[in-house]
């Protein structure tokens, strides 16, 4: 919808159906000698439902991957919430759906369900999903957005909308072995096997000299592939 600003410099707008989500909106001041400062925030729009009765909180977000302080393209992470049910009246059929956005609101990765469940009235559930960073995420903040919805005991709606942010990094230089797959699956003896090794560039920069080694002494294996190119 259109903002509208007073002239005491309050702005508002009316969200529509269409615009439930997270919003990261960027608010800019600019005076007459174009000197300017830009701050971005985050607007949730829930649905009408959201009255406060359902609430996902209490978050922990680690790097299950790992392998270093920073969190990167390809990595896994563990999230654990709480889904609190605020009103007395019992609550059925429960779900999280859980997934990452990138800061223009699109869904960049798998979105995770936690089943249904129930919540008895003024108790709270604790949940966990394990989520992986795409491989193509960019640099910068992304959105773990978690979205609740259920029934009471009359079978009313009740919903819930919410963020947490995630700050993904990209070295100058980094690859990832994404995957490794056997044809067939379970070699035997006397038969050739394939193997498929899948390769993502996480960093900033084209890598022009790449290549694979493959190495076991006791399957006497020791094969380098040609070198090629895995571009950002």
């Amino acid at each position: 919808d259109t903002l509208v600003m007073s002239a005491g410099g309050l702005i508002t707008f009316t969200p529509d159906n269409t615009d439930v989500g997270i919003h990261e909106v960027s608010i800019t001041v600019k005076d007459t000698g174009n000197i300017e400062v830009t701050k971005k925030t985050v607007i949730v729009v829930g649905e009408p439902t959201d009255d406060n009765s359902l609430v996902v909180e209490n978050f922990d977000i680690t790097d299950k991957t790992g392998d270093d302080a920073e969190l990167l393209p390809g990595d896994e992470i563990k999230v654990e919430f709480d889904v609190s049910n605020e009103i007395t009246d019992d609550m059925n059929d429960v779900r999280v759906r859980i997934w990452i956005e990138d800061e223009n609101g699109d869904r960049i990765s798998d979105r995770l369900d936690t089943g249904k469940f129930n919540v008895e009235g003024k108790t709270t559930e604790t949940k966990d999903a394990t989520l992986k960073v795409p491989v193509d995420a960019k640099k910068g903040t992304h959105y773990v957005v978690f979205e609740a919805t259920g029934q009471d005991s009359e079978g009313n709606d009740v919903y819930d909308l919410t963020f947490q942010t995630i700050d993904v990094e990209r070295n100058s230089h980094e690859l990832l072995i994404e995957s490794i797959t056997f044809n067939p699956e379970a070699p035997v003896c006397g038969s050739s096997v394939e193997i498929s090794v899948k390769v993502a560039n996480i960093g900033t920069s084209d890598e022009d000299d790449a290549y694979v080694t493959i190495k076991n002494t006791k399957l006497g294996l020791d094969y380098k592939s040609d070198v090629f190119e895995v571009q950002d």
